[in-house]
């Protein structure tokens, strides 16, 4: 992970305390200690990473706009970055998003496009946004520097519990999980993923 990514990611947003999910594995030969990433608010994670792609952005690309993709934790964190720099963001979601997060969407002032649930729909969809408007595409995991941001969770993590054996990281994308892996695997080799 790059030093500059990563520190940029650090100094520039607020620091949101991390959920966790501590188990205590009871059987007498072995007690791992447990965490489950999944628990991490998209606030902390994603708001990291996105607030990143939105802010280093030169002031004409901000100008266009920001689009990504997503059925809802990563389309929430680039809405709310792009309102907290000015920018204007194109949402992307399935037909078949929870309303609750569309609305989370829509409360951060985003432009939602709705489509069929297909990753393919998805796609072509914030492609002809990005024709019609120029806006920049912040894919929701195949983005370097989205995957950092994703991993300073599991780095406040690491901080906070030392002693961890195991950390749990759901997959959807593969963002949340590559930087977790990442992270983990930078600062301790033996914990497993």
């Amino acid at each position: 992970m790059s030093f500059f990514i990563f520190s940029s990611i650090l100094s520039s947003l607020l620091i949101i305390p991390v959920g966790f999910s501590l188990y205590k594995h009871t059987a007498p030969t072995q007690n791992p200690a447990i965490a489950t990433i999944a628990w991490v608010t998209h606030g902390k994670v994603r708001i990291n990473a996105t607030g990143l792609c939105v802010n280093t952005r030169a002031s004409e690309e901000k100008k266009r706009g920001v689009v990504t993709h997503s059925s809802g934790n990563h389309a929430a964190a680039v809405s709310l970055a792009a309102s907290m720099n000015n920018v204007k963001a194109y949402i992307v979601m399935p037909e078949t998003a929870p309303d609750v997060k569309k609305i989370a969407v829509a409360s951060y002032g985003a432009d939602i496009t709705l489509c069929k649930p297909t990753l393919k729909e998805r796609e072509e969809t914030a492609e002809k946004i990005i024709r019609t408007t120029g806006a920049l595409l912040i894919h929701p995991y195949d983005n370097f520097n989205v995957i950092c941001g994703q991993g300073t969770a599991a780095v406040e993590l690491m901080d906070d519990f030392q002693d961890l054996d195991i950390i749990v990281a759901p997959v959807g994308g593969g963002g949340l999980l590559s930087g977790t892996s990442i992270a983990v695997k930078g600062m301790k080799q033996e914990v497993e993923i």
